[in-house]
């Protein structure tokens, strides 16, 4: 179970983006790859520049699924993580922290309260646990 916290926000598509300053990592939640199974393949767009909040920016391919997906919040690039690429199973092993699939400078601030907090989280995973 994840603690609420107040630097670390998650989405609909069971993503979580985690705050220092005006600096954000996103990743798979524990959620995710569990629903997911073992992680194959990780995509992560080759992008300079900024980036639009809801534009594809990876895609996760696992034994149950070929997930693409979308970005959280509009940032600027400013880093991937390789070692998801060349060993996707750490998304696996460890996805609120190694497994982390890119960090981006923030530039559109607002668009933080369109996602949920810790708690707010855990009650939509409850309610998705119950449907499927």
């Amino acid at each position: 179970m994840i603690r609420p916290n107040d630097d670390i926000y998650f989405t609909q598509d069971h993503l979580w983006v985690r705050f220092h300053g005006a600096v954000a990592y996103i990743g798979l939640t524990d959620f995710f790859q569990t629903r997911a199974g073992v992680i194959m393949n990780v995509s992560l767009y080759s992008k300079e520049g900024t980036i639009e909040q809801f534009e594809d920016f990876a895609i996760i391919d696992s034994r149950r699924a070929i997930n693409r997906l979308k970005m959280p919040v509009a940032g600027k690039f400013i880093e991937t993580n390789l070692k998801v690429i060349t060993e996707p199973s750490i998304i696996n092993g460890s996805p609120m922290e190694d497994g982390w699939l890119v960090k981006i400078a923030i530039i559109s601030p607002p668009e933080i309260f369109n996602l949920m907090s810790g708690m707010e989280y855990e009650i939509y995973k409850e309610e998705q646990s119950q449907t499927a």
